[in-house]
C-alpha cells in the first residue's frame, strides 16, 4: 500500500489543507531578474529567489517506462567529472540557445536542443580527465561489491571533488558565463567570465572575457553568487564577507556579516562546513538572505552600498542548530509581488531538521512565534519527520523547493551507515547518499510538503493569523541527492530517485504527492550526484550526471505496446551488457514486466529468455512463461 498521507492537526484542522493548496496555486511567482539571461535557469535554483521551480510545462504522461541509451529515449553526452550546474542562455539572434556548465577540469558549452558539446575550455592547472576515465569509474561503481565501493568512493572519487572550483555560476543578459571560485593556481578566489569568441554566434569557441580577484580583506572561499535587480554581482565567502561587484569589475562594495564576540567566522569544521556553508537568495528590493552557522541574515544592497543596519531593513535572527553544523540548505524566498506574506524559507541545523519560515520584512504587529522558536521572526517551524516514518534524524543538503505557498523537502539521511565510517565523521552521510544512495541497503526514503495558509479578516473584523502546516508525505519515493524541481504549469514535482539499485526519474503531483510516473534510466552513469534535475525550454527533463549530461525524451507507445524495433534495440543491450539488462528487469514490478514482455513479438521471446537466462531470469517477480504475448498492431 502506498505510504502517502495528509497530516492534519499539527497547527490547524485538516480541512484547511484544501484551502492552502488553492491559495498556493494563486500565489505569485518570483520576479524575473532583468540582468540575468532570459531563460528558466540562468543560475542555480532557477532564479534569484532560489525557488527551484520552472514556469514551463514538464512531462505528464502517466505510467512506467524503461529508458535506454540504445534507443532515442536518452541522449547522453560525456564531459568531465562533477559538472554540477547547467545554465541556459537567452536566445541568440538565430533563435538557438546554449547551455553552460563548469566542473572539475573544464568549462563546457552545450547545444540546448541536441546536447552536443559545442566547445570546451580546459581549466588551467587542472588534471584533464577523459571520457575513458569516466567509463572506468562508472563500470567499477556498477560492479564492485558494496563494501569495496565504500573504499573506492573515499580513495578514488572523493579526492577528485576536493579540487572543484566554479560550482557557483550564472549567465547574464549578455549571454556571458560567470564562474565564482578559484582563479589562480595558488587558490586565489574571484570571478572568471567566459563568453563566445565570436559575438552572437552560438557555435563559437570559448574565450575568457575578464577576471576579477577578491580583495585581500575578503578571506575564505566563495560559497555563492547571485545578481541584484540593478545588475550588481553579489558574492559571499565562507567567512562572512559580502561583496557587490559591477559586472565590468570597475567597482565593488564590501561589508562583513554581523557576528557575536564569541563567534569565530573564520573557524571551519572541515571542507564545506564553515561559518557560511551555502549560497543565498536575493529579492527585487536589494535584500540579500544568507545563513551563517546559527543565524539567518538579511544584508541590504541600497543601490550604493551594502548595509547591515536595521534602519535600512537589515536584520539578523537565530535559528535552531542542535547538531552544531548549521543549515545544509540554500535559503529560498516565498511570497512575491502583491502577496501579503513574504518569507525566507530554509531547513535548520537540528538532527531532525525543521522547515523554518522567517518573516523577511517587518514582523507583523502582535505576531506570536511558534512554541520553542528561538526568534520572534520565525513564522513557522515544523519537523520534517517524514510523517509515518516518524524519523528522529533527517537532514538534507538541498534547498527547500518553493511553488506558491508550498514548501517541499527531501530526506538525504542514508538508512544505514557502516559503523566504521560513521565513526570517521557523521557528515560522511552526505557522501554516502551522493555516491551510493541508490544501494537498497543505504537508500533514503521520504518527500514531505508543507503549506503556509495566509491569514484572513473575519466577519467580526478580527484578523485570523496565518499558519504553517504539514501537507502530504510520500514515503515510497526516494530523492537521493539531486535537487528536485517543480513545473508550475504542470503542477508536477520531478526528482532523481532509485528502485532496486537503478536510478529513476520520479514524478509526483505537487498538490497530492501521488506518483504520476517513474522512468528507469539505469546504473551509476545516471547518478545526479547533487546536481539539480532541470526542465529545459522545450519542457524536457535533463540533468548533469557523474561524468556527463543526460537528456530524457521517452518514446510514446500506443496502447501500452512497445514496438518491435524498440525490442530489437533492447536485445542489443542484452548482448552488450546483459547484467545491466537483467538488473533493470529485476527492478520492475509485475505490472511493468507484463507490459514490457507482453509487447515482444513471440518470435523474439524465446531468444530473449535464452540470452538472459544466465543472469537470473528465474529471480524475476513474474512467471514469464505465463504471459499472454501480444503482437503490436
Amino acid at each position: 500500500m502506498k505510504q502517502l498521507m495528509k497530516i492534519a492537526g499539527r497547527v490547524s484542522l485538516a480541512c484547511l489543507f484544501t484551502a492552502a493548496s488553492s491559495m498556493a496555486a494563486q500565489a505569485a511567482s518570483p520576479p524575473e531578474n532583468p540582468y540575468l539571461a532570459k531563460s528558466s535557469f540562468p543560475l542555480p535554483h532557477g532564479n534569484s529567489a532560489q525557488t527551484t521551480s520552472a514556469p514551463q510545462m514538464g512531462p505528464m504522461e502517466p505510467g512506467t517506462k524503461f529508458l535506454s541509451l540504445f534507443t532515442d529515449d536518452i541522449t547522453y553526452t560525456a564531459s568531465g567529472p562533477f559538472q554540477f550546474g547547467s545554465y541556459t542562455s537567452s536566445p541568440y539572434p538565430d533563435g538557438r540557445r546554449v547551455m553552460w556548465s563548469s566542473g572539475g577540469d573544464r568549462v563546457v558549452k552545450w547545444d540546448h536542443d541536441s546536447l552536443d558539446v559545442i566547445a570546451q575550455y580546459k581549466l588551467p592547472s587542472k588534471d584533464y580527465r577523459s571520457a575513458g576515465d569516466g567509463e572506468k569509474h562508472i563500470n567499477l561503481m556498477n560492479t564492485l561489491p558494496l563494501p569495496v565501493k565504500f573504499i573506492y568512493m573515499l580513495t578514488e572519487l572523493v579526492p577528485m571533488m576536493v579540487d572543484l572550483s566554479g560550482i557557483y555560476s550564472m549567465i547574464d543578459n549578455n549571454n556571458q558565463f560567470y564562474v565564482a571560485g578559484q582563479v589562480d593556481a595558488d587558490g586565489t578566489q574571484g570571478i572568471t567570465v567566459y563568453g563566445d569568441m565570436q559575438r552572437n554566434n552560438p557555435d563559437s569557441m570559448i574565450e575568457v572575457k575578464r577576471e576579477w580577484r577578491l580583495p585581500a580583506e575578503a578571506t575564505g572561499s566563495l560559497v555563492g553568487m547571485n545578481m541584484t535587480f540593478d545588475g550588481r554581482i553579489v558574492l559571499v565567502t565562507e567567512h562572512g564577507w559580502v561583496l557587490a561587484v559591477e559586472r565590468d569589475f570597475s567597482d565593488y562594495a564590501i561589508t562583513r556579516m554581523v557576528f557575536d564576540p564569541e563567534e569565530d567566522p573564520t573557524a571551519c569544521g572541515g571542507a564545506g562546513f564553515c561559518w557560511v556553508r551555502n549560497s543565498f537568495a536575493v529579492d527585487e528590493q536589494g535584500g540579500i538572505y544568507i545563513l551563517s552557522n546559527d543565524h539567518a541574515h538579511k544584508v541590504v544592497w541600497t543601490g550604493s552600498e551594502l548595509s547591515t543596519d536595521e534602519a535600512d531593513g537589515a536584520w539578523r535572527a537565530p535559528y535552531s542548530n542542535d547538531r552544531g553544523y548549521g543549515s545544509g540548505s540554500t535559503p529560498s524566498l516565498m511570497g512575491f509581488g502583491e502577496d501579503a506574506d513574504k518569507f525566507l524559507v530554509f531547513t535548520d541545523g537540528n538532527e531532525l531538521m525543521n522547515v523554518t519560515l522567517m518573516w523577511r520584512d517587518g514582523i507583523p504587529q502582535g505576531w506570536k512565534p511558534p512554541k520553542g522558536a528561538p526568534s520572534d521572526r520565525i513564522a513557522g517551524m515544523l519537523p520534517a519527520d517524514m510523517g509515518p516514518l516518524a524519523l528522529d534524524k533527517v537532514q538534507t543538503e538541498q534547498s527547500v523547493v518553493i511553488s506558491g505557498y508550498g514548501a517541499l523537502v527531501v530526506n538525504n539521511e542514508p538508512r544505514n551507515v557502516p559503523e566504521q565510517l560513521g565513526a570517521i565523521d557523521p557528515r560522511i552521510n552526505a557522501l554516502i547518499v551522493g555516491f551510493l544512495g541508490n544501494e537498497p541497503a543505504l537508500q533514503p526514503y521520504g518527500i514531505q510538503k508543507f503549506e503556509w495558509v495566509p491569514g484572513e479578516v473575519k466577519n467580526n473584523g478580527k484578523v485570523k493569523p496565518g499558519t504553517f502546516q504539514a501537507g502530504w508525505v510520500n514515503t515510497d519515493v526516494s530523492s537521493l541527492n539531486g535537487v528536485p524541481i517543480v513545473s508550475q504549469q504542470a503542477d508536477m514535482l520531478y526528482t532523481v530517485g532509485a528502485r532496486n539499485g537503478l536510478y529513476t526519474i520520479e514524478a509526483l503531483d505537487w498538490h497530492t504527492g501521488e506518483e504520476v510516473f517513474h522512468w528507469f534510466v539505469g546504473g551509476n552513469r545516471f547518478n545526479s550526484l547533487y546536481a539539480g534535475i532541470l526542465i529545459n525550454e522545450n519542457g524536457q527533463i535533463h540533468y548533469n550526471t557523474f561524468w556527463g549530461k543526460a537528456l530524457l525524451e521517452p518514446t510514446s507507445y500506443d496502447s501500452g505496446l512497445i514496438p518491435v524495433e524498440l525490442m530489437s534495440q533492447f536485445i542489443g543491450m542484452i548482448d552488450s551488457d546483459p547484467r545491466q539488462a537483467m538488473q533493470i528487469l529485476q527492478a520492475l514490478s509485475e505490472q511493468d514486466v507484463q507490459e514490457l514482455f507482453g509487447s515482444f513479438d513471440p518470435a523474439m521471446f524465446d531468444d530473449v529468455l535464452e540470452r538472459l537466462g544466465p543472469w537470473g531470469v528465474e529471480d524475476l517477480k513474474v512467471d514469464l512463461d505465463s504471459l499472454e504475448l501480444k503482437l503490436p498492431e
